[in-house]
Formats: C-alpha cells, structure tokens, sequence
C-alpha cells in the first residue's frame, strides 16, 4: 500500500510505580474503537442542521459516533461499516451513504476514526439540468510508525502484525511492572491532490464550485496537529512493544448533470482528495524468554533487584 505522508511524532514517559502485587502477568484490557460520522451540508459546507437517522450496517445508533469494545483480553476484527443517512427533508426515498474500514485492533489497543457523508435536500439545480455528487473511495494505505527508546533494551523479534519480518522490541527484565502514558499526534483534514477540469461545456460554474467546495472544506488542516494520548502498562518480565497507525483514504467526487427536459446526463468533472479517515494505538506484549521462573510478581518501584530504572521519552522511529 502506498504511503501519503509521515507521522509527526509520537512521545511519552513510563513510569515504574505501582501499589499493588501481580500474582501473574496481568490481562490487558478489550480493544476498543469509535468512529465519528460528520454529516455535512452540501450546500454550506457547515453540518447539517435538519433532522436525520445514521444507519450503520442496518441499525440505527443515537448519536454521530458508533462505538465498539471487546471483553478483556480480545481483539477487535476487522471490519467494513455501511453507513446510511436518512431524513424526510431529503429528496423523496433518497438517502446517502458512505463506507468506513475499520482494521483490527489488538487488545489493549485503540482506534479511533471519522467518517464524512455529504448530504442536500431537494436537488440542486440550474436551469434545465440538475446535479449529483457522487463519492467513493478508491484507495486505502495506513503509514505505521513504531516506538523508539534508547533507555529500555531490546530484543529482535518478529512484528505482532507481520508487516516486517523483525522489530525491536523492549523488555522489563525485572519483577515490577511498568505504567505511564503516551502521547502522540496525528493531522486531519482533506487535500485536493488532483482536478479533471470541466470536462462538459457550459457547467464550468458547477465545476469550479465543487472544487471550491473541497478545498474550503480542507482549509489544508493537514497542518494542525491533533494530539491524543493512551496510558499503557507492561507487565514484569515481559517484552513489549507499541505503535501509531494514521490511516488515509483517496476519494474520487464526481459530479454529474442530468437535463430535465433532453433527459442528456454527462460527467461534469472529477475530483480527487486524500482524507484523513483515522488513527490506531496498538500495544503488543510477549513473555520475556530470558525471565526466571518467578511464581509470582512483586509491585514496586524498579530500581532494584536489577530492575530498570523509570523514566525516558518514547518517540516514532523515523
């Protein structure tokens, strides 16, 4: 899959306290994942203000977020969402819709996405002819970066998703266990990357608006750094490892011309945008291979019994 651009960064420090013994490694939590539906008015680039129903494959949900969790321990699968948006101000039986891909999330982990759906009520017209927008995504890539830290050792294993045959991986050698929190940014927004022009004389003006439209609507927001953070904890003798995941879309917009009275339809133009539809944090952890056969683990603060010191940034290996 092709690559649009680089993550920012990814920073954070672990700290090494904790109150409580571990009779065991503990369990991590159930993956979890949301997806924000922005529905947005045609017309004034705004969100629209009239009443609807979002539909996500089939049931309807209250509010614009859905939202998925796994029982502890589990994964969330990969999945594809079909989001459908009704309302009785739109034209007759019409509703809109789009697709939303949601990967895999390994427990511990979280994903977190936007979904865009464009929506008008009535039609839009000029004259004798009137339009549609059409949009469907053509293309889908994830840039993944993993973590980097010079202050906890590493050991060579294979990627937890398989997309390289080794990493680094760090390990807590010692019988305390591990929290903090990381924090990292992603960018969101939309870029026109490519135009057809006004390929039907006469609707230039059509044409040039919904372009007008997408970049408005991009604002390059590209630029702005969104920032996120997720607390993590590492259990003794353990390796582990984390990464951030910003996952892009290519969309193509077509607009379309129908006249009313020759019933002529003609492709006005094609745009074609790079969108930011979401973001993981995944943590993956192994039993250190290098552990002594502790019955049990003590809580505590690792600076000693050859514990590993706290503390060091945590960032995206570049």
């Amino acid at each position: 899959m092709k690559k649009f651009f680089s993550l920012i960064a990814l920073v954070g420090a672990i700290a090494a306290c904790t109150p409580e013994q571990l009779e065991t490694a503990f369990t991590l939590s159930g993956a979890t994942a949301d997806v924000t539906i922005n529905v947005v008015d045609l017309r004034t680039g705004a969100a629209y203000d009239g009443v609807y129903s979002i539909l996500v494959n089939g049931t309807a949900i209250n509010g614009n977020k859905w939202s998925a969790s796994a029982s502890e321990g589990q994964p969330i699968a990969e999945q594809t969402l079909n989001i459908e948006i009704t309302s009785d101000n739109f034209n007759g039986e019409q509703a809109f819709t789009t697709t939303h891909q949601v990967p895999k999330v390994l427990a511990g982990g979280h994903y977190n996405g936007v979904a865009k759906v464009i929506v008008y009520e009535g039609t839009i017209q000029s004259g004798d002819w009137t339009y549609e927008l059409e949009y469907e995504l053509e293309d889908y890539s994830i840039e993944v970066k993993y973590l980097v830290n010079d202050h906890y050792p590493t050991y060579s294993h294979a990627s937890p998703v398989g997309d390289v045959p080794e990493i680094s991986w760090y390990y807590n050698n010692s019988e305390f266990y591990l929290t903090g929190v990381v924090k990292y940014t992603h960018t969101e927004g939309l870029e026109v990357v490519d135009e057809s022009g006004c390929l039907y004389p006469g609707h230039e003006m059509a044409y040039n608006s919904l372009v007008e439209y997408l970049i408005d609507e991009g604002l390059e927001t590209f630029e702005e750094e969104v920032e996120e953070k997720e607390e993590i904890l590492v259990s003794a003798w353990s390796m582990w490892t984390a990464w951030v995941g910003q996952f892009m879309g290519e969309y193509v917009y077509t607009l379309t011309a129908f006249n009313v009275i020759t019933k002529e339809e003609a492709v006005v133009g094609t745009v074609t945008t790079h969108e930011y539809v979401g973001s993981e944090f995944q943590y993956c952890e192994l039993p250190y291979p290098g552990a002594p056969g502790h019955a049990h683990y003590h809580a505590g603060h690792g600076h000693g019994l050859g514990g590993e010191n706290a503390g060091g940034g945590l960032a995206v290996n570049e």
